[in-house]
């Protein structure tokens, strides 16, 4: 009979959870694809005569914030597990740093989109007529939902007059209705408080990776850490039952594995902090 040691248990269930890890961050690389496919036909309605360099980060908004969000991500993971803390230091503490104030930039640059889009949405102004047909031939586009546009046409301006009350953007030459102009009122807010509650955490993560290879934290600075991060996890699951009650599914479904992902980036830097106080502790006792 084979006998199998509690080393070896814990070597398997190890094993396990970082292919899961892995399994979440591949996940949010196939929402990545996705995400650049969505932006890309958005931008055929709201930017008709082109995209321009100035206009990259409000047309490719969810694209530039996933990408620069999963390399952050990737980072995180080599510096909180995958490197060893003493080899991060020189020129490869360098590139991480180079690498990681990149993406603070693009996703920066995506906050300021995701708050241009909502400025689009909320740029719409009442209009009375009796039917939105009567606009065909002189808007282009209307609204489906956030990021979701069609061409107006006789056939489609049926589904803006079913929709309450008719708005317009003059400057985009698009037309809403009440209903799908509302929710999408409320999605594009949500991204930007979603958006802006993650550069918080991933700011206090960095904090949090730039004291550990100092020495680590007191306990009390610990405890307003967690605090802190309690808020703000709080808020993004907030986000995440609002699209869940919108039925927002991919919105949803992203922002769980976004969630799973950093909750593993945390049980990295628990495990890092756990492993410096026994270092610490075996050191006191020698």
């Amino acid at each position: 009979m084979t006998v199998v040691s509690n080393g070896d248990q814990a070597d398997k269930r190890e094993k396990i959870f970082q292919i899961f890890k892995y399994v979440i961050y591949f996940m949010l690389f196939l929402n990545l694809i996705y995400f650049m496919r969505e932006d890309f036909l958005a931008s055929g309605h709201t930017f008709r005569d082109g995209v321009n360099l100035s206009d990259l980060g409000n047309a490719f908004t969810a694209s530039i914030d996933t990408v620069a969000w999963f390399v952050l991500l990737i980072l995180l993971e080599l510096e909180t597990y995958t490197m060893e803390a003493e080899h991060m230091h020189g020129k490869r503490q360098m590139l991480v740093n180079i690498a990681s104030a990149i993406c603070y930039g693009f996703i920066l640059l995506a906050l300021v989109g995701y708050v241009d889009k909502a400025s689009i949405i909320y740029g719409f102004e009442p209009v009375t007529v009796a039917s939105a047909c009567d606009f065909v031939g002189q808007y282009l586009s209307m609204v489906n939902e956030l990021d979701d546009y069609g061409p107006l046409t006789a056939t489609s301006c049926l589904v803006v007059d079913s929709g309450g009350a008719i708005w317009v953007n003059e400057a985009h030459s698009m037309v809403s209705g009440n209903d799908a102009l509302s929710e999408a009122r409320r999605l594009a807010m949500t991204d930007v408080v979603n958006a802006s509650t993650w550069v918080l955490i991933v700011l206090i993560l960095e904090l949090d990776v730039f004291l550990q290879l100092r020495g680590g934290m007191s306990e009390k600075m610990q405890r307003i850490n967690l605090w802190i991060k309690g808020l703000l996890y709080s808020t993004l699951t907030v986000c995440l039952l609002y699209w869940v009650w919108m039925g927002d599914v991919v919105g949803s479904w992203d922002a769980f594995l976004w969630l799973v992902a950093f909750v593993f980036i945390e049980m990295n830097m628990f495990d890092w902090r756990k492993e410096e106080l026994e270092e610490q502790t075996s050191q006191g006792a020698a």
